[in-house]
């Protein structure tokens, strides 16, 4: 693979909250790219167990053991002591920065940042292309979950996307798959 003209800035501003699971409220770090000679920015959420499995990637991957791989900090809260107390707020603060660290690591080296697995968990897309998707879709009630694969993937190789309903509207997804509501 040939090698990246980039020079890419990455930071983890801050850590979210959220609870699109009404019950379950979780945390994800937002991550920021920026290309600082095209000015192309890239953002992502991520929780931990997605930086885990990265970093599982990339220590399984017979192609990289001659690459020296960064050390993917520890959670708190998924050690034994988790159990019997909340982290503190100073202890998540410490895993967001480094996390950043982790994450400037992995750019740093030309090797890890061509692999297609570290580009597309940071959200770095291709520039268009010029190739364009047509996408027909009903008016109401489509499934988003048949869409959202094929974008992502397409988007993030520099496809762009035309969606084409029956009159002209905005699409409505089928409100029991958006709320998963209803869902066996």
């Amino acid at each position: 693979m040939e090698a990246t003209e980039e020079v890419l800035e990455v930071s983890i501003p801050k850590i979210r909250v959220t609870s699109e699971y009404e019950h379950h409220p979780y945390e994800v770090y937002e991550i920021k790219v920026e290309n600082t000679k095209t000015k192309a920015t890239f953002d992502e959420l991520k929780r931990y167990f997605q930086f885990e499995q990265l970093q599982k990637f990339l220590l399984s991957n017979e192609s990289l053991k001659n690459v020296r791989i960064p050390a993917l900090p520890l959670d708190p809260a998924k050690s034994w002591s988790s159990y019997l107390k909340s982290p503190e707020p100073s202890s998540r603060e410490d895993l967001r920065r480094e996390l950043e660290v982790y994450l400037k690591e992995l750019i740093g080296n030309p090797t890890l940042l061509n692999l297609y697995q570290v580009r597309f968990f940071l959200g770095i897309r291709k520039p268009s292309n010029g190739r364009k998707v047509v996408v027909p879709l009903p008016d109401i009630d489509f499934d988003p979950t048949e869409l959202s694969v094929p974008w992502k993937l397409l988007s993030h190789e520099g496809y762009d996307f035309i969606f084409a309903t029956e009159n002209a509207a905005i699409p409505q997804g089928d409100p029991i798959m958006l709320r998963a509501e209803g869902v066996v």
